[in-house]
């Protein structure tokens, strides 16, 4: 999980999760977790290069789907 959810921190998890995906075997499926919701351009960010997005919401995390909801499941 990253210290916030600034632009650089989003910025820094994609280099950093496709860096660590390179090592692993198989498929990785990879999601950047966030201590709260981003901007929406950045939800989009993620999103469009695979990652998932997982941030805090009310003493809980939520997965934020393309369209910026939340997914509960």
């Amino acid at each position: 999980m990253k210290a916030n959810s600034t632009r650089n921190m989003v910025r820094f998890a994609i280099v950093q999760l496709s860096d660590y995906r390179r090592f692993a075997d198989g498929v990785a499926h990879c999601a950047v977790v966030l201590p709260v919701r981003p901007a929406p351009d950045l939800v989009e960010l993620v999103h469009s290069v695979g990652f998932e997005l997982v941030v805090g919401d009310d003493g809980t995390y939520v997965r934020i789907t393309s369209d910026g909801t939340a997914d509960l499941r």
